[in-house]
């Protein structure tokens, strides 16, 4: 094509006379999305800012809100775009959150919610705009984020796919940044928790899903008591005392840690936990992994003492915890840093 090599500044021109054209617009897009990746790949900061001055932003949002849904070639390429810049500052990502971002990400992942190419930017994009940004967290629930996401997740288990691991990873770190007290009706009503539980099941080996997964299990847990219920129910007691004896990763260790504490103030759930053994795997990963980790210890005592405090299974607790030698554990607790 004539334009191939045009500038950012040329682009946008080109882009403003045919705004029209499809193939203008894939061409464009093609090239946004090679200037982003130059500019993340080389941490050229410059690079990104000079993007912004000529207008790519704007540019970029308009090729995408004409021609994503008919094109899968804008919307995969417009999505990794979005991915990229959204990635680089904090400034940026309020910027292309107040250009409607947030509801464009949704729109397309709703377009082509089965297309892994689609799906894994989109949802990448959508993590981006979600950190250190409570506004954009809003903007995305209230567009429709947490069942477009569910939905998608639902590619995480096609494990034939190459991109399937990556796909879930996104879907559950996404589903964790929405984790909000104002989204918990969203949440719950689209089916997240059942997700969660299923994907790091299916996923419980894989480190890449497992940290994400344990991260959104966490934050489900922490928002309602008919969240911890419904995560119960579906077998997720089990799934995280078990990766937290399991994992090396101390990511995965902690978020597992503070679900179980949370989880514990549940009668039910305390039931289950307890047939799991999580009192002794809590004491054994406070000993050796989070005694000396920033909050390490707070977690696993607040998760032990709900462990003893609720359901009929606390004498049986502490009995347990007797035997594993809690007593001395405490002790080294108080003198720890």
């Amino acid at each position: 094509m004539v334009y191939i090599y045009a500038p950012p500044t040329q682009l946008v021109l080109i882009v403003e006379e045919c705004k029209d054209s499809v193939t203008i617009a894939e061409w464009a897009c093609r090239a946004i999305a090679s200037f982003t990746k130059t500019a993340i790949v080389t941490r050229n900061r410059e690079a990104m800012a000079r993007l912004l001055d000529e207008g790519i932003c704007e540019c970029l949002m308009s090729i995408m809100h004409s021609h994503c849904a008919s094109s899968m070639i804008v919307a995969t390429h417009g999505c990794q775009a979005l991915c990229d810049l959204t990635k680089s500052d904090r400034e940026l990502r309020e910027f292309l959150g107040d250009l409607g971002a947030c509801e464009l990400c949704v729109f397309v992942m709703e377009m082509h919610i089965g297309l892994p190419d689609i799906v894994e930017p989109g949802s990448g994009a959508m993590i981006n705009l979600c950190t250190d940004n409570i506004r954009n967290t809003h903007r995305l629930s209230e567009a429709g984020a947490c069942d477009i996401l569910v939905q998608a997740g639902n590619f995480g288990f096609n494990l034939r796919h190459p991109q399937c691991a990556a796909v879930a990873a996104n879907i559950c770190d996404a589903i964790s940044h929405l984790c909000e007290a104002a989204n918990q009706g969203k949440l719950q009503e689209s089916g997240a928790c059942e997700l969660i539980v299923a994907l790091l099941k299916f996923h419980l080996e894989n480190e890449q899903v497992c940290e994400p997964a344990t991260k959104a299990f966490c934050g489900l847990a922490s928002l309602t008591a008919e969240n911890r219920e419904m995560l119960g129910k579906s077998g997720g007691c089990l799934l995280v005392v078990q990766a937290m004896q399991e994992s090396s990763n101390i990511q995965i260790i902690e978020h597992c840690a503070e679900s179980v504490l949370h989880m514990a103030l549940s009668v039910n759930n305390t039931e289950r936990l307890t047939q799991a053994g999580a009192c002794v795997v809590l004491m054994k990963i406070l000993d050796t992994r989070l005694l000396d980790r920033n909050f390490g210890a707070e977690i696993c005592c607040g998760a032990l003492m709900n462990m003893v405090t609720y359901g009929t299974s606390a004498k049986e607790n502490i009995e347990s915890m007797r035997e594993a030698g809690v007593l001395e554990l405490m002790g080294r607790v108080q003198v720890s840093e």
